[in-house]
């Protein structure tokens, strides 16, 4: 079987194409691989999707007594393709193996028919599979009709998918296929036209043919013809690229022959993007509340559990430095001083000793306990005071009308050691000091000022509460710093 094209060229006529069927050209197998028009030039077996390689008509016609093939491109060398009529898979019963066969060559892509009798005329399908996956396939269904012999006819469009109406985005569509296939049965070579006309919106009764189109138009148009079944069947593509306002309207593409002619009318019009849906907004609302929801629940969890969350991160994510190694490489050996009043020594045992020593584990001194006897007071206080990384001042009447005024040289100590020695004061207020504001000195007025103190009250004298839990945190950040500065220096000094 061979291929013969010729165009021939009339005064407005394009390029029109007149097929011819010989015997020593190109077969019937080599229809699945020219002009494939799904995008589909991989296989499926490079991991792409198994689908077919051009469109399946949904009905196909054949002149009786001829020859007739029916296609199922796929975009497969490896797969199965089996076929069915009437959904009994080939060989079917009283079937010619030698007149009715799936063609080897093409991977039995083509189911081919050497003569077709009336008795073909049938609901033909095939199913396609790759043999090593477990993907179902994919299938086509074709209708076979079959015409008299001596009929004579018009061409008869076949519709496939492509030969219809479209809509365009312009600006996100950069170019459009119509595919239009019409069966012209046998007959002279020279009696089969198929050509394209496009109506003009100014003027609907002039029609321009494709190749005008190119000289005068923003877009551009490609037209490319095809045959089959030794050209019983001619089919043309139109392409238009670069799709501008003037490529929109009204296309025709005509199909004739020595009977008749047949004109398929195809619009192609300007499409916009299809509005958000009230469903979505909804949705999209849904999520959004979903999504407050849950960041204020966890808002809220992390605002409870805040000082808890603090903690574990200074206890168990990042290292602290209150290893006894660690207080004897550094030049404060203590972690608290203590500075109160005597009467409220009491407090100190019962409540701040147990906590900052046996329970949290830093190293504390107080007066009563740690001061040696003997001594000089002064220079006690300022030993201790300059040893320890922070001060802890528990502030009351009692500090400020005490022990003829050593309790206000223990802060003026710690305060001068905040300046000099970069130490750290914390200040807890016992009781409400308000009223005692005539035995302040200056310094201490505005301390009290800029500083933010931890205030007791008594139902937060459980372990639990939120007062230790702060006076923790603030120990552990500074010791943690304090002792991060003694390493910086010792590395500096090496």
């Amino acid at each position: 079987m061979a291929l013969f094209v010729t165009l021939i060229w009339t005064q407005r006529l394009p390029s029109v194409l007149f097929v011819g069927i010989g015997l020593l050209s190109i077969a019937e197998a080599s229809y699945c691989n020219t002009f494939t028009c799904l995008d589909s030039h991989h296989t499926s077996g490079n991991g792409y999707e198994l689908k077919f390689s051009k469109q399946v008509a949904s009905v196909e016609y054949a002149t009786s007594e001829h020859y007739k093939a029916i296609h199922c491109c796929v975009n497969s060398a490896t797969a199965h393709v089996s076929w069915f009529k009437n959904s009994e898979v080939y060989p079917w019963q009283g079937v010619d193996k030698e007149k009715v066969y799936p063609d080897p060559i093409s991977n039995s892509q083509s189911l081919i028919f050497l003569s077709i009798v009336d008795s073909d005329e049938a609901n033909y399908t095939c199913r396609v599979k790759e043999p090593q996956s477990n993907s179902p396939g994919i299938q086509a269904f074709v209708e076979l009709l079959v015409l008299p012999p001596l009929l004579n006819h018009g061409p008869i469009s076949t519709s496939p998918p492509d030969c219809r109406n479209k809509t365009v985005i312009l600006g996100a569509d950069t170019s459009v296929l119509f595919h239009c296939e019409f069966f012209f049965g046998p007959g002279s070579i020279h009696g089969k036209h198929l050509y394209w006309m496009k109506i003009e919106a100014d003027f609907p009764s002039n029609r321009s043919f494709i190749n005008e189109l190119n000289l005068f138009k923003k877009s551009s148009f490609r037209e490319r013809k095809d045959a089959r079944d030794q050209g019983n069947y001619v089919s043309s593509y139109l392409t238009i690229d670069n799709l501008h306002h003037d490529a929109l309207g009204t296309y025709i593409v005509r199909a004739e022959n020595d009977v008749n002619w047949t004109d398929m009318e195809i619009h192609l019009e300007e499409g916009f993007p299809e509005p958000i849906p009230p469903q979505v907004f909804l949705h999209l609302f849904i999520i959004l509340v979903i999504i407050i929801l849950i960041v204020a629940i966890l808002a809220t969890i992390v605002w409870y559990f805040w000082l808890d969350l603090q903690l574990l991160y200074l206890l168990h994510v990042r290292p602290h430095c209150c290893s006894s190694t660690m207080r004897q490489e550094g030049k404060k050996p203590f972690d608290v001083f203590v500075s109160y009043a005597q009467d409220d020594l009491k407090f100190i045992k019962s409540q701040v000793l147990p906590k900052l020593e046996r329970e949290w584990g830093f190293e504390v001194r107080i007066e009563d306990r740690n001061f040696l006897p003997g001594t000089v007071y002064a220079d006690e206080v300022i030993h201790f005071v300059e040893r320890s990384r922070c001060c802890l001042l528990l502030l009351s009447p009692r500090y400020l009308t005490g022990r003829e005024g050593w309790c206000t040289f223990q802060f003026h100590v710690a305060l001068e050691n905040t300046i000099r020695l970069n130490s750290k004061l914390i200040i807890l207020i016992l009781e409400d000091i308000r009223g005692h504001e005539k035995e302040m000195d200056k310094a201490m007025k505005h301390v009290l000022g800029v500083t933010k103190c931890l205030r007791w009250k008594e139902e937060d004298a459980s372990y639990t509460s939120k007062l230790w839990k702060k006076l923790h945190i603030k120990l552990l950040n500074i010791i943690n710093e304090d002792s991060n500065t003694d390493s910086a220096k010792r590395a500096v000094s090496v």
